[in-house]
């Protein structure tokens, strides 16, 4: 059998009444029991248990149950009623005969700590009271409403009723600020500055050398990660390489910006500064692959460096211009998707390691009459193997599959090339002729 449980007032303990489980084991026994006894709705009823907010007292039986409550406990909780000061008058003057304490509706505040934004309801949800806190200032988004309270954000698994316990004081009204997060949306921006409502607007990231002011507005920044993103977007700075300080400590990527201005009395500013340490970037290893011969397939090369860096010092290798081959990494060789000039090494970094493949290319012109030539380059990925059939093959599926005709490759004044003669043979500029229209052209030099 359960010991019985005391049900008390939650700021001086006091004893109410102590209910008996076999007065009922209903899920809302205990309820039902205080509205029949002390006329107070169901609905307006909270229960906690140490310092925890219960949904309904089935959680206490639930407790024995399970052995979180041993059998011989003296089981106390403590017991409120919600009330709106304002409509709910009668049930005012029976929490007050009864010496009941009782529980008020969440007071929203301004960030600055003196204006009322606006009074709702205990039992929302954090989710539901940003919504009708967007609602009241006539925000069409609410995700950009942050609560605080005691200079910490709230998250959206927090319970306001467990906020009216600090240790073991009771307070029966919650007082939290209300924050706005960066915004790109203009009709937003024109409601905070018509009710001074303080909102980021600048980040200004200081470097040794320079600068970097960034829109918080435009890129609504949410943590020190996305800050770190944008610089790195802006100024081609590895995130892994910057380091962000604020007072000489160091702000963790995984820090929200909100509470980063919580924790530094920083929510009323408009403009924030904070500085960039840049590591120096490691040298790293790129292996080479190519379907010819290299003298060196291993390269030591900073990480910092751009891709057309390296095609500099392939060229060396492979005694081609950087004009004549692409660059593709190992992962994308189906594909063929040459990397970028601006690119920098560590961008292509996948699975750990730097692997590129160099493929060398033929310049193709097609020329027809009376139109501008159309330039391109035809890759070779089979530098063993792609003959001008292969060729031929490729850009009749890829390039031109809407040809009346089939591009057919012919020398005209060089006997020694056929179909099945490589591409890598072709150490002269070639021309090619339709075989059956002379109005197409192709000029083929090996780069």
């Amino acid at each position: 059998m359960m010991n019985p449980i005391n049900i008390v007032n939650p700021k001086d303990k006091r004893k109410l009444f102590t209910y008996y489980f076999e007065n009922g084991y209903a899920e809302d026994g205990l309820e039902r029991f205080i509205e029949e006894n002390y006329q107070i709705p169901i609905s307006k009823q909270v229960l906690f248990w140490k310092g925890k907010h219960l949904k309904n007292s089935m959680e206490i039986y639930s407790k024995y149950w399970d052995g979180s409550i041993s059998r011989d406990e003296i089981v106390y909780v403590d017991f409120a009623i919600r009330i709106d000061v304002q409509t709910e008058c009668d049930l005012v003057e029976n929490a007050s005969s009864l010496n009941l304490n009782t529980i008020n509706n969440a007071v929203v505040l301004h960030p600055n700590n003196e204006e009322i934004v606006g009074n709702f309801s205990m039992d929302l949800s954090i989710e539901k009271l940003k919504k009708d806190i967007a609602s009241t200032l006539n925000f069409d988004d609410w995700k950009i409403i942050e609560l605080s309270y005691q200079s910490c954000l709230l998250k959206s698994t927090d319970n306001l009723y467990n906020l009216l316990f600090e240790g073991k004081h009771f307070s029966n009204e919650l007082h939290v600020n209300m924050l706005i997060s960066p915004t790109k949306n203009t009709k937003i921006q024109e409601v905070c500055k018509e009710k001074n409502i303080p909102l980021l607007r600048r980040i200004n990231v200081k470097l040794l050398t320079e600068i970097i002011t960034i829109d918080a507005g435009i890129t609504e920044i949410r943590n020190i990660s996305e800050l770190m993103e944008v610089i790195q977007t802006e100024k081609m700075i590895p995130k892994h390489m910057q380091k962000i300080l604020f007072d000489n400590m160091e702000l963790k990527e995984e820090i929200q910006l909100m509470e980063f201005l919580l924790e530094n009395d920083l929510v009323m500013n408009d403009e924030i500064s904070v500085l960039l340490i840049v590591s120096t970037p490691e040298v790293v290893t790129v292996d080479l692959d190519a379907s010819f011969n290299i003298q060196e397939n291993k390269i030591q090369i900073a990480e910092t460096a751009t891709i057309l860096q390296l095609k500099e010092v392939v060229s060396g290798l492979i005694s081609v211009p950087e004009s004549h081959f692409d660059l593709v990494n190992l992962h994308d060789i189906q594909r063929i998707k040459p990397l970028l000039n601006d690119q920098q090494i560590w961008q292509v970094k996948q699975n750990g390691t730097y692997k590129i493949v160099v493929i060398k290319k033929i310049k193709i012109v097609i020329q027809k009459i009376n139109e501008d030539p159309l330039n391109f380059f035809f890759p070779i990925t089979n530098w063993e193997s792609e003959t001008i059939d292969s060729m031929r093959l490729a850009l009749t599926e890829n390039r031109f599959p809407n040809q009346p005709m089939k591009l057919i490759f012919k020398e005209e004044d060089y006997d020694g090339v056929f179909a099945t003669t490589l591409l890598k043979d072709l150490n002269v500029q070639t021309i090619f002729f339709h075989s059956e229209n002379n109005s197409n052209c192709v000029k083929c030099s090996l780069m």
